[in-house]
């Protein structure tokens, strides 16, 4: 007999300062990891930060350090809304980067149960979002961040962190159409 989970809900925030908006961090998990993170006046940084391991290292050293990592990104609870892509391991071909990105997840829900509400569209949805195909490329991604936010990225993991933000923002109606 299978015994049943009751779905633990995020806790209940709330809302921001007036003149503020959501602070929200963006993550595309893996060894690479992408980030972007909207501050509560709107202003958006975005980054890379790897966890590549070292030589002689288990690979709980990567998850300790994306933990110390994320405690540091999150700050003070500042921030409200963690979004991640959903990390995809094909059945076909596994990827090393998409264990290593279940691995990470597995570090971040528990950071953020019952504190922080967080999102995780597929890599299609944010793909199909950011430039009309669920396929696309790397290049286009990049350049879809590039088009949407106005800056240089450092590579495909800092563009779909971007556009999975991007996603986010239009997905709880605080996009540029909003």
């Amino acid at each position: 007999m299978i015994a049943q989970v009751d779905r633990v809900e995020p806790a209940v925030l709330p809302p921001t300062a007036i003149g503020q908006v959501t602070p929200i961090l963006a993550l595309d998990l893996a060894t690479a990891t992408g980030w972007a993170l909207r501050d509560t006046r709107g202003v958006v940084t975005s980054g890379v930060m790897t966890f590549s391991l070292r030589r002689g290292e288990s690979s709980g050293m990567r998850l300790l350090r994306f933990r110390r990592w994320l405690r540091e990104m999150l700050g003070a609870d500042l921030v409200r809304l963690v979004a991640y892509e959903q990390p995809i391991i094909h059945r076909k071909r596994r990827q090393l980067n998409a264990s290593v990105a279940h691995n990470l997840e597995g570090v971040l829900l528990p950071e953020l149960e019952g504190r922080i509400d967080y999102v995780s569209p597929t890599p299609a949805e944010v793909k199909k979002h950011a430039t009309g195909k669920g396929n696309a490329a790397k290049a286009q991604m990049i350049e879809a961040a590039r088009e949407r936010w106005g800056v240089e990225v450092q590579d495909d993991n800092e563009a779909d962190a971007l556009c999975v933000l991007a996603w986010t923002l239009d997905e709880i109606g605080e996009g540029p159409e909003a």
